[in-house]
């Protein structure tokens, strides 16, 4: 299967500071399960094939992703194949997550990682041919 970019992802905000996720991010990355899920995905992968390199079952995997995408640490992003099968790949949307102790109680600050990943869009898209 050849892939090729369709288009480039819009730069976004060099740094972001959200305090109001802060315990859920660092609940979740306390997670053995979900920190080796969200160090799979270095490079954009499916949720079968995180399975297999996390060695976790299919469900198991699916509900990682959910979690990490729903705070932000990862994007899922749809392989558009010509002949008509899509895929939803996944991958790591942060470099780096900072959680502190401030003032206000914790705080996370992300570091967005740059897409150049030839996706178009928030959610992302690629074009393969089989």
């Amino acid at each position: 299967m050849t892939e090729s970019p369709s288009a480039t992802t819009a730069p976004r905000a060099a740094r972001r500071t959200d305090a109001v996720d802060a315990a859920e991010t660092l609940g979740l990355l306390t997670d053995e399960t979900a920190r080796a899920v969200f160090e799979a995905l270095d490079e954009p992968r499916t949720a079968k094939e995180v399975a297999a390199v996390c060695d976790i079952g299919l469900s198991t995997a699916y509900r990682k992703l959910d979690a990490l995408c729903s705070l932000g640490l990862c994007r899922e992003r749809i392989l558009v194949r010509t002949d008509g099968h899509h895929v939803t790949e996944h991958v790591r949307a942060v470099e780096e997550v900072r959680v502190a102790v401030g003032a206000d109680g914790l705080e996370a600050e992300v570091t967005p990682r740059p897409s150049g990943d030839g996706s178009n869009s928030e959610y992302g898209g690629r074009i393969a041919s089989d």
